[in-house]
């Protein structure tokens, strides 16, 4: 613990005491050199001295304790206690004059103290804060510019320097810090500083780089600012300049933090950074060998991709499919550096979002190119960061119904299937699903080639599990469009077979989307007329139409077809999942997707067990609560409902009996 009756700490009030002299300056600046010289392991508490000297009318003396705080603070233990007003207070105010020679090196080394005091301490900022110290410390920007005495100028660039760094240290502190530097023209100041450093023949890398810092700094913690587009311009004029790489770091952040913002992403789809971007990717790729350099790769890869994120930079990087950067993606798809090929895949995925461009792509063999990368990397052992993209694009490309058949013409549908049994990643799974589903819709004969019992199990495996709420419901989505294409009682039959499907469809129900829970409602509803019908119309055989539908499945096949499918409901709770899913609608579900239930329910209360688990797990509940709250229902429509709900009511009070 530091000692207040040390020898030191004594002397020093000792001497405080005494008449100002130059025989007691001097006394008093030796001790602050051996406090200076030892720093951080200085073992004596001299906090009170120190805060007087602060005060003393000697500006030789004050730099010396201002120095003197500046390194015992770089001890964390010792921080704290020197987060006080008295310390605080006085060193802003060597901050709020003019920098002139004499005070130059004093403005510095307050910078210093300063900014170790606050380093890590919301204490410290906040005695900044609270004392009008962020306006005082911004203001020092421009008056390190304007050191019109040639003597000065050395001076003036370190004072720079450590006032850079000590904002750095304050906007660490969030938002309660940086809006007020806001508020005091910050970025139009940094951005005077910034452009200094860039252009001027004195600029110096480490200065620049400590500017932008603080920048980034101020852009990361504060996502909602939309920067100048003149500054964000200037920043990429840097970064296509500069050759040092801690530089280009933290440009790449700033335009990273900038590009969440859309029209950002347009500047800088219009000032062509992508395209910059990957050409400086490929000049220096040879250089990328270490885990630094490889991170700074990424980071460029990860911008180039974010803006493509934005419709209107997206369309004028791929200008009708004629576009610089467009076209390098294409002739880098192959690329031997997985990270360039990953970005070029994924930009390509972004530039298949409109229906013209998809079909342009398929035209001029995109989609092949794709499809050979994807032969290649098909395996579980492959990188499976390259498989999701490419199946990223190919879902993508084959969205428009054009593309589907042409894509089957290419052959991707049994390369997909040969990956089912491989791919364990959940998210390259929930690509390779929604893949599958984009080519299934409108395609009867994919739906068919799916229904193999492998496919089946292992698609019924990833939509029950729950680790991955995506993969879940691309697998769900994947059976129910199977379903709405195939209707045939021995397709379908198919499905009903495989353990977990009909699971899948009942627990889609209660998707939180209401599109995918009418999707499974449309699904279950085709499984049970089609199942149900067949089941009955075999028995019946009254006709030949009937007999020619069953002719290729016993009737026993049949009604064990409709057990299983019944049994697969009941254990699936079906009956809570409609709960589940009226409970979350009632309010907003459209009188379309009310007749789709209404219709539904009929259908099961055709089935005494179905009807039983409706009525004990208050079904008609839910129904009453459908028809009292949701305005939007026809006459005809709340009729259909009642009449369910006194049915199932009926069925309670047979049930006590």
């Amino acid at each position: 613990m530091e000692n207040k009756t040390s020898p030191v700490h004594i002397e020093f009030i000792e001497l405080l005491s005494k008449q100002q002299t130059e025989e007691i300056n001097t006394k008093i600046k030796s001790i602050l050199e051996s406090i200076i010289s030892e720093g951080a392991a200085y073992a004596h508490d001299v906090i009170d001295p120190l805060t007087l000297l602060l005060k003393r009318n000697d500006i030789d003396i004050q730099r010396m304790t201002a120095q003197a705080i500046a390194e015992i603070c770089k001890c964390e233990k010792k921080r704290t206690s020197y987060a006080h007003a008295d310390i605080i207070k006085p060193l802003l105010s060597f901050l709020n004059k003019p920098i002139d020679n004499s005070n130059a090196e004093l403005m510095k080394q307050a910078c210093r103290g300063l900014g170790n005091v606050c380093f890590d301490s919301h204490v410290g900022r906040d005695l900044v804060l609270n004392s009008s110290g962020i306006q005082i410390v911004v203001d020092m920007l421009p008056k390190t510019l304007q050191c019109n005495d040639p003597r000065l100028t050395t001076q003036c660039h370190s004072v720079r320097l450590f006032t850079c760094k000590l904002l750095s240290i304050l906007m660490f502190g969030g938002s309660d810090y940086i809006q007020p530097a806001l508020d005091v023209d910050f970025m139009d100041k940094i951005h005077d500083v910034i452009q200094y450093e860039f252009t001027s023949p004195d600029g110096d890398d480490n200065r620049l780089n400590s500017a932008l810092l603080v920048v980034s700094v101020v852009t990361e913690y504060n996502r909602s600012l939309v920067v100048k587009d003149e500054f964000t311009l200037m920043i990429v004029d840097i970064l296509k300049t500069i050759k040092n790489i801690d530089i280009s770091e933290v440009c790449l952040e700033y335009l990273h933090y900038q590009a969440e913002h859309d029209e950002v992403k347009t500047v800088l789809a219009k000032a062509a950074v992508p395209q910059i971007l990957w050409s400086l990717l490929q000049q220096h790729r040879a250089l990328a060998v270490d885990e630094e350099t490889r991170e700074l790769m990424k980071l460029a890869c990860d911008l180039i991709a974010l803006i493509l994120t934005g419709d209107e930079s997206m369309n004028i990087l791929y200008a009708d499919g004629s576009g610089e950067f467009y076209l390098s993606m294409i002739d880098s798809l192959s690329s031997d550096d997985v990270e360039l090929a990953i970005t070029s895949i994924l930009a390509i995925g972004n530039f298949a979002r409109t229906d013209t461009h998809c079909m342009h792509m398929m035209d001029t063999g995109v989609f092949v190119k794709l499809m050979s990368i994807l032969l290649l990397h098909k395996s579980h052992e492959d990188d499976i960061r390259l498989q999701h993209v490419v199946l990223s694009s190919l879902r993508n490309l084959v969205i428009p119904q054009r593309n589907k058949s042409l894509a089957i013409k290419h052959g991707i549908l049994p390369l997909l299937i040969e990956m089912v049994p491989n791919v364990n990643q959940y998210y390259v799974v929930f690509k390779l699903v929604a893949t599958l589903r984009m080519l299934v819709d409108g395609q009867e004969n994919v739906a068919k080639d799916l229904l193999s019992v492998d496919v089946l199990k292992r698609v019924s495996v990833w939509g029950a599990q729950s680790e991955h709420a995506g993969v879940s419901g691309e697998a769900s989505r994947l059976l129910a469009r199977m379903v709405r294409q195939l209707q045939s009682q021995e397709s379908l039959t198919s499905i009903v077979k495989v353990d977990g499907c009909v699971a899948c469809l009942v627990n889609m129900l209660a998707a939180s989307h209401i599109i995918m829970q009418n999707e499974a409602m449309i699904a279950l509803t085709i499984l049970c007329a089609t199942i149900f019908r067949d089941s009955t119309e075999a028995h019946q055989n009254n006709n030949e139409e009937s007999r020619k539908r069953s002719e290729h499945i016993s009737i026993c096949d049949q009604d064990e077809t409709r057990n299983i499918l019944i049994d697969g409901i009941l254990k699936a709770e079906l009956a809570k999942q409609l709960n589940i899913m009226l409970e979350r609608n009632r309010l907003k579900v459209q009188p379309e997707i009310v007749e789709n239930i209404c219709k539904f329910i009929s259908l099961l209360m055709m089935h005494e067990p179905l009807k039983e688990q409706m009525s004990q797990l208050k079904v008609q509940e839910s129904m009453q609560t459908l028809l009292t709250e949701n305005d939007q229902l026809s006459e005809s429509l709340k009729n259909s409902i009642s009449d369910l709900i006194a049915k199932l009511d009926m069925t309670g009070c047979e049930s006590l009996q």
